[in-house]
C-alpha cells in the first residue's frame, strides 16, 4: 500500500478543515482501516475514532475528502480538536501493512475556545502557556455596555462560562500572552430588534479616559474574532458605537447631530449646508471638499492626496501625516489599530487641537457615501497611504 498526500507539510489545520489530497494505492481486493486520534501536548490522547472502516483499495482523492466530511459531521469534538497539538491518522491494510501521520497543530499558548451547546454559547479558556507563576486576568463586556468591564476569575474561565445574551467581548492575558474573542448569545427579543444589539455607554465615565484609550478599546472590539449567530452584525454596531464617541468628543455635538440630520434627510441640500457651515468658522475648506470631490473621483485623481493638499492650502496644517491621520479616521479607522500607541497618542492630541481636519474629513466620507461611493475606495489608491 501507498499513500500519498498533499501538502507535504500539511498542519492539523489543512487535515481538520479537509483541505488535502490524500489517496491510499493498492491492489483492488484489499481493504483498509482509518482511524483519526487527537493528542495534548503532553501526548494524552483527547479522541479517537474511525474515519474508513474495510474500505475498497484503492482509495482516491475524492472518495477520501467524502469519507472525512462524513466523519467530521459525525462528530462534535470542536473542543478537542482546539485543545489538541497534534493530530495522527493510523492507516492499517492489513497484510498491506499500515502507516502513520503525524499533523502538528499550530496553536497559540492562550487561547479562548467557543461551544454551540443547544443554541447556548459557551467560552472556555485553554492554558498552554506553562507560566503558572505568572498571574492571568480575564474579563468581559457585555454589548449592551461595551465599556463596563467585568472581571472573571481565571479558574472559571478554563473550566467554561455561558455567554449572556445578546453576546459580550472576553478577554485573557497572561504575561506576554493575549486572546479576546466576541460572542453573540443569540436573539434577546422578540422581533427585529432583537437581532441587533443597541449598546449604551456612560460618556461621564468615557471622558475620563484618553482618546488613546478609548480608540484601544475599540480595536479590541472591532479586531477580535467573532463568533455566533448575527455576531459580525453585532460586532459591527458596537465597534461603530465606540468610534462614534470619539468622533464626538473631537468633532462636537453639534456636528453629530447634522451628520445623523444629514443621512435621516437622504442628503438634503439644507443637511448639507448645514454640514458645510460646521466645518469650520470659515467656509472655504468645506466648499472646496463638497465642490470638487466627485470632479476629482471621475478622473481618477488619487482623492487621499488631494485631502491632505486641500488641508495644507487652508493652513490647517502642515504635517501631511496628521491629515492623513483624520481621512483614515474617517473612512477606515481599523486600519490604525497596528500603529503604535505613541504614534496615536501623537495624532490624537494634534486632532484635538484641530478639529476642521476630521470634520472635513467626515464631510468628505458623507459625501461619498450618499452619492453612491464605496467610501473605502480611497484606501485602495496606491498612490495614497496613512504614513506615520
Amino acid at each position: 500500500m501507498c499513500v500519498e498526500f498533499a501538502p507535504v507539510d500539511a498542519t492539523l489545520d489543512d487535515l481538520w478543515t479537509n483541505k488535502m489530497e490524500i489517496g491510499l494505492a493498492g491492489p483492488s481486493g484489499f481493504f483498509v482501516d482509518v482511524h483519526a486520534s487527537l493528542f495534548d501536548e503532553h501526548g494524552e490522547q483527547l479522541f479517537r475514532s474511525e474515519v474508513f472502516s474495510h474500505a475498497p483499495l484503492p482509495l482516491g482523492a475524492s472518495e477520501w475528502r467524502s469519507g472525512f466530511k462524513r466523519f467530521l459531521e459525525k462528530n462534535n469534538i470542536e473542543w478537542q480538536y482546539l485543545e489538541a497539538s497534534y493530530g495522527q491518522l493510523d492507516i492499517d491494510a492489513g497484510d498491506l501493512g499500515g502507516q502513520q501521520l503525524r499533523f502538528e497543530h499550530d496553536v497559540p499558548p492562550l487561547r479562548l475556545m467557543v461551544k454551540d451547546q443547544n443554541g447556548a454559547m459557551k467560552v472556555r479558556l485553554i492554558d498552554d502557556s506553562g507560566l503558572y507563576d505568572e498571574a492571568g486576568t480575564a474579563a468581559a463586556y457585555s454589548m449592551e455596555k461595551p465599556d463596563k468591564c467585568k472581571a472573571i476569575h481565571w479558574e472559571q474561565l478554563i473550566d467554561g462560562t455561558h455567554v449572556p445574551t445578546p453576546g459580550a467581548l472576553y478577554v485573557a492575558e497572561r504575561a506576554n500572552y493575549r486572546d479576546s474573542v466576541v460572542v453573540s448569545g443569540g436573539v434577546h427579543c422578540d422581533g427585529l430588534k432583537g437581532l441587533g444589539v443597541k449598546p449604551y455607554l456612560d460618556r461621564h465615565q468615557l471622558s475620563k479616559l484618553s482618546l488613546l484609550q478609548q480608540f484601544q478599546s475599540y480595536c479590541v472590539w472591532r479586531k477580535s474574532r467573532a463568533i455566533g449567530p448575527l455576531a459580525q452584525v453585532r460586532q459591527e454596531q458596537v465597534s461603530n458605537k465606540l468610534l462614534e464617541q470619539i468622533h464626538l468628543q473631537v468633532c462636537g455635538s453639534a456636528w453629530m447631530n447634522a451628520e445623523r440630520l444629514y443621512v435621516k434627510q437622504n442628503a438634503s441640500e439644507s443637511a448639507r449646508a448645514r454640514l458645510e457651515n460646521l466645518v469650520d468658522r470659515q467656509p472655504g475648506f468645506a466648499i472646496v471638499l463638497s465642490r470638487d470631490f466627485e470632479p476629482i473621483v471621475k478622473d481618477h485623481e488619487p482623492v487621499g492626496n488631494w485631502f491632505v493638499s486641500v488641508a495644507t492650502a487652508f493652513k490647517l496644517t502642515d504635517d501631511d501625516a496628521l491629515a492623513s491621520f483624520a481621512l483614515t479616521l474617517s473612512f477606515d479607522a481599523g486600519g490604525l489599530c497596528e500603529e503604535s500607541p505613541e504614534t496615536l497618542a501623537k495624532h490624537f492630541a494634534l486632532i484635538q487641537r484641530t478639529p476642521t481636519l476630521l470634520r472635513g474629513a467626515r464631510l468628505l466620507k458623507l459625501l461619498y457615501e450618499s452619492n453612491g461611493y464605496q467610501s473605502r475606495m480611497l484606501l485602495e489608491e496606491p498612490s495614497w497611504q496613512y504614513v506615520s
